[in-house]
């Protein structure tokens, strides 16, 4: 984790600068001009005939056996994900989010920070039966454990706040994961979807509590 605050740190400088101003394969064929003006084929050319009314009068090429493809059977891989792509949204207005190679983060303006805290982040995980301890300025959650692909996956979650004079920072990163049991390293796609997805359902969360009590208040 020290990697990702180190990464967050060198360039949140820059990003929170930024902060107010955020707002074919093609395949085709060559038809052959003089078969178009042909009308009467003679008997000899009856194979000929055949090959051009399959090919829908399109030339095509004799095939060469050297170059024949191999027939490869179209079975799924385990190995490939089917996750659809998950990316740290920027949900808080004039906000920057965006993933760093270990971990999802958002900035926001300083002012923004008694909303996004981990004061308030531990609350909206303890509302969603997550437990989690706070120490400093990190926050480690109980192993959430979830079912994917018949997999029991488990993941503990570190999250960070960071605040400096330009603004201040929330990033979530990846503790401990284990599938079925077994700790394993998680993959750049692991990391990046499960820190995404963290990041996005707690500070989402927080965001429409916040839009809700200030429609309240103007009622």
């Amino acid at each position: 984790m020290k990697l990702i605050k180190s990464i967050f740190l060198a360039s949140s400088i820059t990003l929170l600068g930024a902060c107010s101003t955020i707002n074919s394969i093609t395949s085709y064929f060559t038809f052959d001009s003089a078969d178009k003006s042909e009308t009467v084929l003679s008997s000899n050319e009856t194979s000929q005939e055949n090959i051009l009314l399959k090919s829908g009068g399109i030339k095509l090429p004799a095939q060469d056996p050297n170059f024949t493809m191999p027939n490869i059977s179209n079975t799924a891989q385990s190995e490939i994900s089917v996750r659809p792509p998950l990316v740290p949204m920027a949900i808080i207005p004039n906000s920057y989010a965006n993933y760093n190679g270990e971990g999802a983060f958002i900035i926001f303006l300083l002012e923004q920070q008694k909303i996004y805290n981990l004061t308030n982040i531990a609350r909206v995980l303890k509302d969603d039966n997550i437990n989690s301890t706070l120490e400093n300025n990190t926050l480690v959650t109980d192993f959430v454990s979830f079912e994917e692909d018949d997999q029991t996956i488990s993941i503990q979650y570190q999250i960070i706040q960071e605040v400096k004079a330009q603004g201040a920072g929330i990033i979530v990163g990846i503790k401990t994961m284990k599938i079925n049991g077994e700790v394993i390293k998680p993959t750049i796609l692991d990391k990046q979807y499960y820190t995404a997805s963290m990041l996005n359902k707690v500070i989402g969360t927080l965001h429409n509590e916040y839009q809700k009590q200030k429609q309240a208040l103007a009622n």
